[in-house]
Parts: C-alpha cells; structure tokens; sequence
C-alpha cells in the first residue's frame, strides 16, 4: 500500500524518500528545525508539487484536483478562465471590477497591471508532437508565464494609457508542456522550465520509438502525473 500522507519533508509511497527537489516551479525551503518541504506555486500541490490543481473560488482551498478521468480541469474553472491549471483569462469580466483580460504579446504597460502575464496556445502537429506520442497522434498545450517588475510615470493624476509611459521587466519566464492524448482522454504535464535554462536532447534510431534522453526541465517538471505508455 502506500501512505494517505508523509510528514513534512518526506515523499514517495512509504514516505521513506527525503525531499530534496521541488517540481513545477516550486520553492525549496528549510524551516527552524532543518525540515525540509516545497513551498508550491499556484496550480500545484503535494510534497514535491507533483500533483497538478485546479484554480477555482469555488473551494475553500482555492483549487482542486482535476478530473481522475481525464487528468484534465475541463469543466472546473471558473467562468471567464481556461486552461491546463485554470489561470488562463478569458473574459475581462474574470478579472473584476476596472480590470481587463490582456492577451497581448507585449509586456504588461502600466504599473498596475505589471505582475504576471500567462498565454497559452496549442501546438500545431510537428515532430515534437510525434516524439511525445510515439507514435500516437497526441496534442500539446503550450502555457507560457512572466513576471514583471514595472513602475508607472505620467503627467495626469489621471493617467489615460495615451498618456501612461512604463518600463517592465521580466524577472522570471516559465514555460509548461502539456500532453494531450488522442480525444482528449488524457492529459499530463510533460515538463515544466525556467527560460533562462531550458533544453531538451531526443534519441531517434531507425526502428526504435523515440526517447528524451535529457531534458533538465523535464527534471523540474511533474512527477507521478504521466500516465503510462
């Protein structure tokens, strides 16, 4: 069998594993007591932050586990958001009250706005896509994230965005690959990476089914949410 829980700094089925990794952009941290644990970002929980959520108002905890049916948030968001963890806006009406939905390419351009900026897209069939299927005719989500630092200067007490100039900089840019198995049965989180170090190596021999020899993403990303080949 395996444990419902491990104490904090421990991980793996009969929790004997000492945490040593934080996936999928998770935080490495080390309490008074020398207790090793993840601090988790959004859309993502367990020890190590292997088990991908949900980002919904609508639990207590502010998100929940996808559907064990098709490892996916179909279907769980909440109204106006989209995506493979549910951070995706939509709908200006999903960000509140004199707030908009920017799906621009371009940086966040006032200071109010200059927090974070997540896109996401589907690939297109390609040969990466055939690599991560082996063969199977998968999809991809592609859900790309930056944070900024700005500051905002005008003329007017009551800047206009004519009249708004701004400096933004990215402090930090992640990429996440989502694989989509055929219909939409099911969906895992292929690998997860910080921009400013981020590659991939595959293997392909005539005859042989392609495999990902290096991917040091890969080794941020998530573990236990692949569904076996």
């Amino acid at each position: 069998g395996a444990c419902a829980a491990c104490e904090a700094g421990w991980s793996g089925p009969a929790c004997l594993t000492s945490v040593t990794t934080c996936f999928n952009g998770g935080t490495l941290t080390t309490d008074a007591a020398g207790t090793k644990r993840c601090d988790c970002p959004l859309g993502w929980s367990g020890d190590e932050c292997g088990d991908r959520r949900c980002v919904t108002k609508s639990s207590p905890q502010g998100q929940v586990p996808p559907s064990p049916d098709t490892n996916a948030c179909a279907g769980l968001c909440d109204a106006g958001f989209s995506g493979p963890t549910c951070q995706t806006c939509a709908l200006d009406s999903a960000c509140g009250a004199d707030r908009v939905c920017d799906q621009s390419l371009l940086p966040p351009m006032t200071a109010a706005t200059a927090a974070t900026k997540r896109l996401e897209c589907a690939v297109k069939p390609s040969p990466i896509l055939h690599l991560l299927g082996g063969g199977r005719n998968v999809g991809g989500k592609a859900s790309f994230q930056c944070e900024f630092d700005g500051a905002a200067t005008s003329g007017s007490s009551s800047p206009s965005p004519a009249s708004t100039s701004s400096t933004t900089t990215a402090k930090r840019c992640e990429l996440q690959f989502f694989r989509v198995e055929p219909n939409a049965t099911w969906t895992d989180a292929f690998f997860f990476c910080d921009l400013e170090n981020c590659s991939a190596t595959a293997h392909v021999a005539p005859g042989i089914e392609p495999s990902w020899a290096s991917i040091p993403g890969r080794a941020s990303g998530s573990r236990g949410g692949a569904r076996p080949l």
